[in-house]
């Protein structure tokens, strides 16, 4: 229901050193279906004849093809683009990809800036982008929106475009309060004959559909209600089932397993350790999926050059048979789709197509349309089968939007964590802009978790560690403002999910509120210059806010609510502080080898007449001797809340989150 674009599409091509002016054409409708429509208009534009078929999918999805021909002689064309005038209000957001090989450095995130002029093009990204393809700079994937809806531009290949190092391919400027997402198909001369010169790109508007209900009660829910745990994936819970449960092993990447028998043993296995009451996940990978012997006979076309896979159309077939045997078994209830990564390729059966210009022999194609293809079938499955379809990739950066319409969830994270101790955070490594574009929204139509990492310089921290709990409560404090939460329950998760649960996220799960949207329902005063914001998980009754600090000192702040806003009717609050785990546990606050080495050295002093004195006490420790309060209790009267009505005021550490429960008194 919401308007994207402010005016109608254009076209505009200019050839012989003019503009070309086209005429009326006519629109014919080739196919109506409930699923599907498609359509074609032609037209002409001397001396070039111009049409565009198009079809589009019942989620809205549409897949545009566009040809120039020549009325007669051969025509020299210097340029076409494509202009899509979009509402200004919409156009707040960016998400770019390249579909370079490292997808961990492929992407651009971005708020668009405010203000006429160019806002952005593919030649003037993100610093230290890699490009997918070799020449040119044509990104095969593109989403502009807002906090709630959007528009996405793709493409399987830049087939019909003109690549240049000089010319961006697609750029967005804005003018007078339109802005406009142009896509340079041709900008450099070319002979277009009557056999025609042709491109495609594809649309896709976001959401294609409401978010999943109550989705942010999973993984977040009391264990024994369903969805409690979303995260029962085979090769992660120690139960693969491509493997021999007397030798289970995890990640090969083997799609068929060894046997179906073993298969439902590793199934019971899940069930047991997780309840009945949660889906069991199959692990497969996106790019690098082992086919097993069903598909032996089939394995030319497969790996061309780029070290993934081909989605040809013969792999696709193959795979989504693979997830029928899986579910009409029922030994399934969801898909967990590691590694996606806009699948690059230069097979000729898939997306890539051949060239003889500048000595190169073909050009990538990206999987696009065949994942997209993929996840639509498998949701059709579950459905097929009486089930719910749980569809679950790992996307990180790599938001593949056309098959957003046929997944449940996706996870992000992983990648530009943390180091070693406190010198580096998740506040250093992922901004906010980044986080609010790509975390929770109604604009995806799907819930997207967060993927910590636990490995620093490939070690698993121990939990107790003082410098790795500081860590966690930064990756809280930053993350969870965007309404993310987390897909494996890590010590970093572990942390805080008992505050969660007394809040009950479970159904009726609350609705969130981010610091960007609540200036109407809370203020946030701290001294001049401090960066806190505040998120809201609301009930009808209660809430939950997190303060988190952005800054590298400590901030005094004071919280007001507006209770007509935020709960429909004036009132006063009863806060609670709600963070057990503010305080940190004995064994987080030192090492194994640092509580030993203290040992050590009390017994030692406590020695009668071991000739060393026992080391002196500074005057703020004697004075806390002396009054009989230790530096923890302190500390917890320094950060003890002071309500005064529907005002609070509290101290927010460094880098660090509160969380307050309100609850509306009768």
């Amino acid at each position: 229901g919401r308007e994207v674009l402010a005016a109608p599409v254009e076209l505009h091509v200019r050839a012989g050193g003019r503009d070309l002016t086209a005429g009326e054409g006519a629109l014919r409708f080739a196919e109506t279906a409930a699923d599907r429509v498609s359509w074609e208009s032609r037209f002409a534009a001397a001396p070039l004849e111009l049409s565009v078929a198009a079809w589009m999918e019942y989620d809205g999805l549409m897949y545009y093809t566009v040809t120039l021909a020549a009325q007669g002689e051969p025509v020299t064309v210097e340029s076409v683009v494509v202009s899509f005038p979009l509402a200004d209000a919409v156009a707040t957001q960016l998400i770019g990809n390249t579909g370079g090989n490292n997808f961990r450095n492929a992407w651009d995130v971005r708020m668009l800036p405010p203000g006429d002029g160019p806002l952005w093009s593919s030649l003037n990204c993100r610093k230290g982008i890699e490009y997918g393809l070799d020449y040119g700079n044509y990104f095969p994937h593109i989403w502009v929106g807002n906090d709630d809806v959007g528009l996405c531009f793709s493409g399987e290949n830049d087939r019909g475009w003109t690549p240049d190092d000089r010319t961006p391919a697609q750029e967005i400027t804005r003018e007078g309060g339109t802005t406009r997402f142009r896509m340079n198909v041709v900008s450099k001369p070319v002979a277009v004959t009557k056999d025609g010169h042709r491109f495609t790109f594809i649309l896709t508007p976001t959401p294609a559909k409401p978010e999943p209900k109550g989705w942010r009660g999973w993984n977040r829910a009391r264990r024994g209600t369903p969805l409690s745990v979303y995260d029962a994936i085979d090769d992660f819970v120690g139960f693969p089932m491509k493997s021999d449960p007397a030798k289970p092993e995890s990640l090969k990447f083997d799609l068929e397993p060894k046997s179906w028998e073993a298969a439902a043993q590793q199934r019971q296995s899940i069930r047991e350790k997780f309840g009945e009451e949660n889906p069991v996940f199959l692990y497969i990978d996106y790019s690098w999926p082992k086919p097993g012997p069903s598909f032996a006979d089939w394995n030319h076309d497969l790996w061309a050059g780029t070290g993934r896979i081909a989605w040809i159309p013969e792999f696709e077939d193959y795979l989504v048979w693979v997830m029928n045997e899986y579910i009409s078994r029922g030994l399934i209830e969801g898909v967990y789709i590691d590694d996606a990564s806009l699948g690059r390729t230069y097979s000729l059966a898939s997306t890539a197509y051949p060239v003889d210009w500048n000595e190169r022999k073909r050009r990538m194609g990206f999987s696009t349309m065949g994942f997209r293809r993929f996840c639509q079938r498998v949701w059709k499955l579950f459905e097929a089968n009486g089930m719910t379809p749980h569809i679950l990739p790992h996307m990180t950066y790599c938001f593949e939007l056309p098959a957003f319409s046929f997944c449940t969830a996706i996870v992000n994270g992983e990648a530009r964590m943390i180091n070693l101790g406190a010198r580096h955070d998740t506040m250093d490594a992922w901004s906010r802009d980044e986080l609010r574009i790509m975390g929770n929204g109604p604009k995806w139509g799907l819930a997207t978790f967060w993927k910590p990492t636990v490995e620093v310089n490939g070690i698993i921290p121990k939990p107790m560690e003082a410098w790795h709990y500081w860590q966690c409560r930064t990756l809280h404090a930053n993350v969870m403002q965007a309404d993310m939460w987390y897909l494996w329950h890590y010590p970093t998760a572990n942390v805080i999910l008992p505050d969660l649960l007394d809040f009950d996220f479970s159904d009726p799960a609350p609705s969130f509120i981010p610091y960007w949207r609540n200036r109407n329902l809370l203020t946030a005063e701290a001294a001049a210059g401090a960066d806190v914001a505040a998120g809201i998980f609301r009930k009808p009754d209660r809430a939950l806010i997190m303060v988190s600090n952005f800054a590298r000192e400590d901030q005094a702040v004071t919280l007001a609510l507006n209770t007509a806003e935020l709960f429909g009717r004036e009132g006063t609050v009863a806060w609670r502080d709600a963070d057990r785990s503010l305080d940190p546990p004995e064994n987080l606050v030192a090492s194994d080898a640092e509580i030993a080495q203290a040992a050590k050295a009390a017994a030692h002093a406590s020695e009668l007449g071991d000739g060393e004195a026992a080391e002196p006490l500074d005057e703020a420790a004697l004075l806390d001797v002396l009054s009989g309060v230790t530096p923890r209790e302190k500390e917890q009267a320094r950060l003890a809340i002071r309500p005064d009505g529907n005002r609070v005021s509290l101290v927010v550490r460094k880098r660090d989150y509160r969380l307050l429960e309100v609850r509306l008194q009768p």
